[in-house]
């Protein structure tokens, strides 16, 4: 079976300034950030009413339902919603360098290098 890692993904802001420069839009996320091309947009718009690009990640980040696999969710939560202004970015920094340690602990990625930029 499939099993999803709480340490393999990547930013959705990160994700969509990447997909963004070639020229793709951001349709929906959830575990996975679905993308379609730009010249497409506005199909997509006519279809889904209500739709209208480009969308807003923190806005669909915020919607999602979040899926945390062998780690309780408020660390995820504390991570994204605590930093309200860059006093606040230390202490997140602490959560997260902390939290994804333990997470590779747990998933058997102990021996790999990563790193973390704020």
């Amino acid at each position: 079976s499939h099993q999803q890692l709480a340490t393999a993904s990547c930013s959705l802001s990160h994700a969509v300034k990447l997909f963004g420069e070639l020229g793709y839009e951001l349709f929906q996320f959830s575990y996975d950030a679905v993308f379609v091309r730009r010249d497409l947009s506005q199909f997509y718009e006519s279809v889904y009413p209500g739709l209208k690009f480009p969308l807003d990640e923190f806005e669909a980040y915020r919607r999602a339902t979040a899926y945390c696999i062998r780690a309780p969710l408020h660390w995820t939560r504390e991570w994204f919603w605590h930093a309200n202004d860059p006093g606040d970015l230390r202490r997140t920094f602490r959560y997260i360098r902390g939290n994804f340690s333990l997470w590779s602990l747990k998933e058997g990625f102990q021996q790999l290098q990563s790193r973390l930029y704020l």
